[in-house]
């Protein structure tokens, strides 16, 4: 029965799926997306700290599992799987640490924040997160504990984690004992080990404050670090492990579309994590920078180099770069400066340079280099067509995640300028998909803002002659890039593969990085009027479905949109309020109601123009057909969002059908969910623009 719904979605009304159910899209339709969706995805790169090894996850077709790879004195690698967990069970598996020649790691259904998701509609779901630990080598894999965000203690078989209940917990692989709690009252939000391992730093959230705490293992006590009204962050120790820096800000929080482009200034604070007695070392001027934004791509912002340096991210300039202030004098330096985005920095194992990753040179590509504190800059990696993520050092070398336009990322290592693949991936597909590479292309909505997308030319559609249907993808966040190849990110890879298979269908694809996204400096981030404050972001769907009608090979009446989370919200906006321009949409998870959405975070004298700018507040002029689907086990965007945007389409003579996922987390955790969920919008388009 199932089957023959969902074979005939597109003239049916609604379809409940179950995300344990399996898939039962059309065999066409199915086997090319399967085909597309069986690309392996590794992620979570970590180098040993001890020797030349490197740790990571693969995924292929929801199975996860860990792999390690050794560096042989013949110049190649020697790879092997260590953990042997099997089928398409949603378990997510990450935050890999070293612990000598063990590996620590977590995996669940939720590793880095929420419940636990009921998958299969059970009573008794697997848990949200769990943490395990394999032999390096490879052996027996055995779980710990239950928590997340394992850090082990340099040069000790002791591990530190978050529990469920955000309290943090020592526990020794040795078998020494039992697991101790750690932390004081409230939440603990990160944890990071001393370079010794004799103390443990922690970010306690209180109910409107948060602390920095320092546990001191040998003594059993938890000291707090000047204790103050503000939002304490970002803690990082100092090389010989005697004081600790940290971020001090306000506690408004960038996430809820109000924070802007300036407001109360962040300072950065050092402490004795002996005494805990702190001073302030630098505040930031008012105006741009004033709100401190951490490197997106980075687990830590704050980096604290020798001759008492600390390198931080800022936006002065209004682009995220790097400075370095001198803590003795209290003068602060652009490191790393220009019209350009900083995402990661890594120091150097003698604390005497950084290895970041940037989009200099070109915004819509990457590079990664290399910079000491007086400035001098070397490239290490920056080819133009390919994608890279995660870059750490290797020794003398540099470790990090490659690929391009038509190779998925994996590990590779970067020796004297050259790179070499450590693990190979042996991935292409077939059955009539054809690879493309996109092309960046930069249009401007009426407002005159620049707007950056990647264009994939269709591979199958007769000559220049012939007018195609079109597709725009938004991307979610919206505090995201997307590139011109494969994503760092799973979802967006996924979402990248399906723009792929659209091309492979005749369809030219436009993929948008509109108004809100980074890489393109915090004034487009900040964009005026963006979100609840005005939707300014609806000038970037029209102007995309404008640059799409100007093209020769594109049928202005067939062009349709799609997008997830936020990009969910760009196409049902698109269809709301641009409807001559767009002929259908797949809204998956977007936000449709921005003041039931924010709540009591937002402040009374914005709830007019929010709920103005919200898409379920004006759908008179909706007339094209949509697929809204989403996940009842959404963590991140409640369920109600699609509820709200499907009433308020009811009784009208819009062409709505809806596809419910059951149990599901907002981003996919089943592979067989992305292949119903992708198999349906390729259907639903096929019928409504082909």
């Amino acid at each position: 029965m199932i089957a023959r719904t969902l074979a005939c979605f597109v003239m049916s009304s609604a379809l409940v799926i179950s995300a344990g159910s399996a898939s039962t899209a059309p065999l066409g339709t199915q086997a090319l997306v399967a085909e597309m969706t069986s690309f392996p995805f590794a992620s979570d790169l970590v180098p040993s700290p001890t020797d030349r090894k490197l740790a990571w996850v693969l995924e292929k077709n929801g199975e996860r599992n860990v792999f390690v790879a050794t560096a042989l004195r013949s110049g190649g690698f020697r790879s092997q799987q260590v953990t042997a967990f099997a089928g398409d069970a949603g378990m997510q598996t990450g935050q890999i640490a070293w612990a000598g020649h063990r590996l620590v790691f977590v995996r669940g259904t939720a590793i880095d924040e929420g419940n636990a998701a009921d998958l299969l509609d059970q009573p008794n779901p697997p848990a949200a997160a769990e943490i395990w630990t394999v032999p390096a080598a490879g052996g027996h894999a055995r779980k710990i504990a239950l928590g997340r965000s394992p850090a082990a203690a340099p040069g000790r078989q002791l591990i530190a984690y978050i529990s469920p209940d955000k309290a943090a917990w020592l526990l020794s692989l040795e078998g020494a004992g039992r697991p101790y709690q750690v932390s004081g009252a409230g939440e603990v939000l990160k944890i990071l080990w001393s370079p010794d391992g004799s103390k443990l730093a922690m970010v306690l959230k209180r109910k409107d404050h948060a602390l920095i705490g320092v546990f001191d293992v040998g003594s059993r006590t938890l000291r707090l670090m000047s204790p103050s009204f503000e939002y304490d962050r970002e803690p990082e120790w100092s090389p010989d492990g005697r004081q600790i820096a940290w971020i001090r800000s306000d506690q408004r929080r960038a996430g809820d579309f109000l924070v802007g482009r300036s407001g109360p200034p962040w300072a950065l604070w050092i402490a004795d994590a002996a005494t805990g007695q702190g001073r302030q070392v630098f505040v930031a001027p008012s105006g741009p920078g004033s709100v401190f934004r951490g490197l997106e791509s980075s687990t830590q912002s704050l980096r604290w180099m020798r001759a008492d340096r600390i390198v931080f991210p800022w936006e002065r300039n209004g682009w995220l770069n790097l400075y370095a202030l001198d803590i003795q004098s209290g003068g602060v330096t652009p490191l790393v400066q220009g019209e350009f985005e900083v995402f990661t920095s890594e120091p150097s194992p003698d604390r005497e340079s950084i290895l970041y990753m940037s989009n200099r040179g070109d915004l819509d590509r990457y590079q990664v280099a290399r910079v000491d504190l007086s400035g001098r800059d070397q490239l290490v990696r920056g080819e133009a067509a390919d994608v890279y993520d995660s870059p750490k050092f290797f020794g003398h070398d540099v470790a990090l995640m490659e690929g391009d336009a038509f190779t998925p990322l994996h590990p590779a290592i970067v020796a004297a300028g050259a790179s070499k693949t450590v693990d190979p991936i042996e991935w292409s597909p077939n059955g009539g998909i054809k690879l493309v590479q996109p092309r960046a292309v930069v249009f401007t909505a009426s407002d005159g803002l620049q707007v950056h997308a990647q264009l994939f030319l269709p591979t199958t559609r007769p000559g220049s002659a012939s007018r195609g249907p079109a597709i725009v993808f938004f991307h979610g966040g919206p505090q995201r890039q997307m590139l011109l190849g494969w994503n760092p990110m799973h979802a967006y890879s996924e979402m990248y593969a399906m723009n792929q298979l659209l091309a492979s269908q005749g369809y030219l694809v436009l993929s948008v990085n509109y108004r809100g996204g980074t890489g393109y400096g915090m004034d487009f981030r900040e964009a005026k009027g963006f979100g609840p404050l005005g939707a300014s972001e609806l000038l970037d769907a029209q102007a995309a479905a404008n640059y799409l009608a100007g093209l020769p090979d594109v049928d202005p009446q067939r062009i349709g949109v799609y997008g997830a989370s936020y990009g969910g919200l760009m196409t049902a906006l698109a269809l709301a309020r641009a409807p001559s321009q767009y002929a259908a949409g797949v809204d998956f998870a977007g936000v449709h109601d921005w003041v039931s959405w924010l709540g009591d975070r937002l402040p009374p004298e914005y709830r007019d123009i929010a709920w103005k700018s919200s898409v379920v507040s004006d759908v008179s002029g909706w007339r094209s057909p949509v697929l809204l689907s989403q996940s009842d086990g959404d963590q991140d965007v409640p369920f109600s969002q699609s509820v709200e945007l499907w009433n308020a389409l009811r009784g009208g003579s819009v062409d709505r059908q809806q596809l419910v996922f059951t149990g599901e987390q907002h981003d996919f955790l089943l592979n067989r969910s992305w292949l119903t969920l992708l198999s349906a919008t390729t259907d639903f388009f096929n019928a409504h623009l082909h």
